[in-house]
């Protein structure tokens, strides 16, 4: 099939499509639940409410290094390693990928490159951002230059997540819409971290996704949404350089440094 023949994306029947696959999950939970003393069905509940949580209270992000920051800048688009032939500090495996995409994120190996997802991650709103932007997980991506864009909430509608990294932890999760959450699995290691239900009621982001590859991952999709207008603003963990600084200001995009110096009004 050419490429011109290949399937663009249609978003709301993309969404539509994804559904809760328990028969790759259910067994641990069952586990879980015993070792917790609570019914199973009363873990899924306390999942589905901890993953809605986690959503809405995070800010939604892309590591991303500097030098790659000034060329989304300067082309107006982010792309993904299909477009760019290269992955930010990540792997780069696009046959592989595209068979993962297919298994974890339903998405058909026929579509066009373009409209194949970029990848994100969710953050912290408090002050703990800039320790998690150094040293917590995914912090190997964006060539550890201390560089992360924060996003809009109008990507929402176009965006799903995995309770980890879907590349590592392909065997364990599925991908959920972010309009409208529910839990689908999650890596491995996440059923170690509570010894009873009421710690897991409490944990924060940081507390379920702390380590290595465990990230609670977003995927956004469709060639159009992946325009530089998604940006909210910047986070930098070292000073950037004077050419980028000046693409931010022209494009009127804000931008901090944490911990310690400030360059704009908007919050973190």
């Amino acid at each position: 099939m050419s490429k011109n023949n290949l399937f663009r994306i249609n978003i709301n029947k993309y969404m539509s499509s994804i559904t809760c696959d328990k028969s790759l999950f259910y067994g641990c939970i069952e586990y879980q639940a015993e070792l917790l003393g609570v019914k199973t069905g009363e873990l899924l509940e306390v999942l589905n409410e901890k993953v809605k949580e986690l959503l809405n209270s995070s800010n939604f992000a892309v590591r991303i290094s500097h030098r790659n920051l000034s060329k989304v800048l300067l082309n107006g688009y982010f792309l993904n390693q299909y477009e760019s032939k290269a992955s930010d500090g990540g792997i780069y495996t696009p046959s592989y990928r595209k068979e993962i995409e297919r298994d974890v994120l339903n998405i058909p190996l026929l579509l066009a490159d373009e409209d194949r997802p970029i990848y994100g991650m969710c953050i912290p709103k408090d002050g703990s951002v800039g320790e998690y932007i150094e040293n917590g997980p995914g912090s190997f991506l964006g060539a550890n230059d201390g560089c992360l864009v924060v996003l809009n909430r109008n990507i929402l509608p176009y965006t799903t997540f995995t309770l980890g990294d879907s590349l590592a932890n392909y065997e364990y999760l599925r991908t959920a819409p972010v309009a409208s959450p529910f839990f689908n699995g999650i890596y491995p290691d996440f059923y170690d971290k509570f010894s009873s239900i009421d710690e897991l009621k409490e944990a924060s982001l940081s507390d379920v996704f702390d380590t290595n590859n465990n990230y609670l991952e977003l995927q956004i999709h469709g060639k159009s949404n992946h325009s530089s207008s998604i940006i909210d603003y910047v986070v930098f963990t070292k000073e950037p350089d004077e050419d980028l600084v000046s693409s931010l200001r022209c494009l009127n995009i804000p931008y901090v440094i944490v911990p310690s110096k400030e360059h704009t009004k908007k919050g973190i």
